[in-house]
C-alpha cells in the first residue's frame, strides 16, 4: 500500500493524473487461506478510502471458490476480476473502466 500512496503522490506533483486501479495477478496462487483472503480484503479497503480500485486477474478456480466463500467477491464486485492480466488492463484502459465504478 505504501507504494501506492508513494507513487500517486509522485503522479499527482509530475502529471496531475491519478492512480485509478491496481492489478493483483493471481495466476500463481494456488490456494488462498483466511489470512489471504483477510489481507485482500484490508488492501481493499485501503485503496478504496483512497479512490482506487482493486483488480483481480488470473485467479485460480479455488481462490475463486474460497473468496465466493468468504463474500469477499461480492464486496469487491465481480466485476473486477478478468481472466488474464491483459484483459484486466485493457478494461482499465479504455471505455470499459467506467464499468469498474460498480466494483
Amino acid at each position: 500500500m505504501r507504494w501506492v500512496t508513494e507513487e500517486q503522490d509522485e503522479l499527482e506533483e509530475t502529471t496531475k493524473r491519478t492512480i485509478q486501479a491496481v492489478i493483483i495477478d493471481m495466476s500463481n496462487l494456488m490456494n488462498i487461506d483466511t489470512s489471504g483472503i483477510l489481507v485482500l480484503e484490508e488492501l481493499h479497503k485501503k485503496l478504496a478510502s483512497n479512490g482506487i480500485e482493486l483488480v483481480m486477474a488470473s485467479p485460480r478456480w479455488q481462490v475463486i471458490h474460497k473468496l465466493k466463500s468468504a463474500k469477499l467477491l461480492d464486496r469487491i464486485g465481480k466485476g473486477c476480476v478478468y481472466l488474464s492480466v491483459a484483459e484486466a488492463m485493457e478494461a482499465c484502459l479504455t471505455s470499459k473502466f467506467a464499468a469498474l465504478s460498480n466494483c
